[in-house]
């Protein structure tokens, strides 16, 4: 994976249930090699969790930190909802 923007870190943040460490490390302003030392350190800002070689950073803990909304925060309606609710009358009825 390139490297993404700055923008580009907050979408897949917002978007993504985890990213990888060089997104987070791009979302926080610093170098790769930092983010990773501070993983190894046990000093990085947020939980990690190690798949094999690679560093995953859930995101939900990233959002917080980063004061980025979920871009499905909004409360989604169900078929149950809308039957709930019953239709206008129609005008002139």
């Amino acid at each position: 994976m390139a490297k993404p923007t700055p923008a580009e870190a907050r979408e897949l943040i917002a978007t993504e249930n985890s990213v990888s460490l060089l997104v987070a490390a791009v979302a926080f302003g610093i170098a790769p090699i930092t983010a990773s030392r501070r993983v190894a350190d046990g000093n990085f800002p947020v939980p990690t969790v190690r798949i094999g070689h690679r560093i995953a950073v859930p995101t939900p803990a990233l959002r917080k930190a980063l004061q980025i909304e979920a871009a499905d925060s909004q409360p989604r309606t169900t078929p149950a909802d809308s039957a709930a609710e019953p239709d206008p009358a129609p005008v002139g009825a």
